[in-house]
C-alpha cells in the first residue's frame, strides 16, 4: 500500500435489498491505526455496510479498496485479505466447548504453534477481564461474559482491521465498561484500525478518533464531532415534532425549519399515565424489551414502529410495574434535544 492510498476506501457504493436502496455511500475513507465509529439509529444500515466490507454481502455497484486492493467482489478480492480482517458480529455464537478452544479457534486454523497460541489466548483473556476462564464451558457463561469471549476471539488474531458490530448493545454494565476499556486501549496502542458500529452516540463521542454518522443508508453530517448546534430550547422554539422511522426525531423549528435530531436514553422520562401538558414532546408507546444495565434498566418502547430507549432506575421499574406490552408515555426533555 503506497502512502497515497488510504487504508480503506469506499466510493459510489450502492446496495439494494428487495428492490429498496439500503446503502448509498458516495465516499468513505479510513486511515491506518485509527478508531472509527459508525454511529446511527437501528435500521440505519450499519450492519449491512459491515457485511459489504467483510465480503459477506456483495455491493450492487461501487468500489471498495482495502490496503490498496479491490475487495468489491469475491472475483476481485485476494482471499488472503480476509485473514487481515476480524469481525465481532452483533450476535456472535460460541462453539459448544471451552473458552480456550473458542478463543484459539482462528489461531489453530492459521497453523500457529501451540506455545504461541497459548500465549496469545492468555493475553486476550486478560485484556477482556477473563483470566482464569480458559477451562470454563462456554455455554455456562453469562451473556456479558460470552460477548467478551467473542471479543477475545476477534482480538487474538491481531488483524489489520478489527470490526465490532454493536459490541455493547446487549451486555451488563460491567462487560460494557470492560469492552469500552479495550477499545480505548487499542486506540492508545495505534496498531490496528477499528471500525465500531453503535447506536450509542455518547459512546462514539467518547471513544472515536472520527465518527461516520449513517442515516437511512447514507452518510450525513456528523452529529458527534462538534456538529451539535446546542439544546433546541436555548436557541429556538419547537413548532412540530414527530418520531421518524430510523431516527429518533424530526423537528420543525422557528428559525431553522425542518431538521433532524437525537436525544439520549437518559433524557427520556417514562410515565404510565398521560402527561397533562400541551407540549409536543410526549409520545405514546408500548414496552417491547427491558434490560438491566448496572443500577439502571434500559426500557425499549415501540412508538409507531420505531424503537425508543429510556433509562430508568430499578425502583422506578418496580413502582410502575412495567412489563412487556405495558403502555407508556415517553416525555422527551427539550433541553436535551440536539439538532443536526
Amino acid at each position: 500500500m503506497s502512502q497515497e492510498e488510504p487504508f480503506l476506501l469506499i466510493q459510489g457504493l450502492k446496495k439494494y435489498i428487495d428492490g429498496r436502496l439500503v446503502l448509498d455511500i458516495e465516499r468513505l475513507v479510513m486511515e491506518k491505526a485509527k478508531v472509527y465509529f459508525l454511529a446511527g439509529p437501528n435500521g440505519a444500515g450499519k450492519t449491512t455496510l459491515i457485511r459489504v466490507i467483510v465480503g459477506l454481502t456483495p455491493p450492487d455497484s461501487g468500489r471498495l479498496l482495502f490496503l490498496g486492493q479491490e475487495i468489491s467482489s469475491q472475483e476481485k478480492c485476494d482471499p488472503e485479505l480476509h485473514r487481515r480482517v476480524s469481525l465481532l458480529s452483533q450476535n456472535p455464537l460460541l462453539f459448544h466447548t471451552t473458552v480456550y478452544s473458542n478463543v484459539a479457534f482462528g489461531l489453530k486454523a492459521r497453523g500457529l504453534a501451540k506455545e504461541e497460541i497459548a500465549e496469545r489466548v492468555a493475553r486476550a483473556l486478560d485484556t477482556i477481564g477473563l483470566s482464569g476462564f480458559a477451562k470454563r464451558k462456554a455455554w455456562k457463561l453469562s451473556g456479558g461474559e460470552a460477548q467478551r469471549v467473542a471479543l477475545a476471539r476477534a482480538l487474538v488474531l491481531d488483524a489489520d482491521l478489527l470490526i465490532l458490530d454493536e459490541p455493547t448493545a446487549n451486555v451488563d454494565q460491567k462487560s460494557r465498561k470492560l469492552i469500552e476499556n479495550v477499545i480505548q486501549g487499542l486506540r492508545n496502542e495505534k496498531k490496528s484500525t477499528l471500525l465500531v458500529a453503535t447506536h450509542d452516540f455518547d459512546q462514539a463521542r467518547m471513544l472515536s478518533d472520527e465518527t461516520f454518522s449513517l442515516y437511512d443508508g447514507r452518510l450525513v453530517p456528523s452529529i458527534i464531532d462538534n456538529h451539535f448546534q446546542g439544546p433546541l430550547r436555548e436557541r429556538e422554539g419547537i413548532k412540530e415534532m414527530e418520531i421518524a422511522p430510523g431516527l429518533f426525531l424530526q423537528v420543525v423549528t422557528e428559525k431553522q425549519g425542518y431538521a433532524q435530531a437525537v436525544v439520549g436514553a437518559e433524557d427520556i422520562i417514562l410515565s404510565y399515565q398521560p402527561f397533562s401538558s400541551s407540549a409536543r414532546n410526549v409520545f405514546k408507546g408500548k414496552v417491547i424489551r427491558t434490560m438491566r444495565e448496572g443500577q439502571l434498566v434500559r426500557v425499549t418502547s415501540d412508538v409507531t414502529r420505531v424503537e425508543i430507549d429510556a433509562l430508568i432506575t430499578q425502583k422506578s421499574l418496580q413502582e410502575m410495574d412495567l412489563s412487556i406490552g405495558s403502555e407508556v408515555y415517553l416525555i422527551l426533555k427539550t433541553s436535551a434535544i440536539k439538532v443536526f
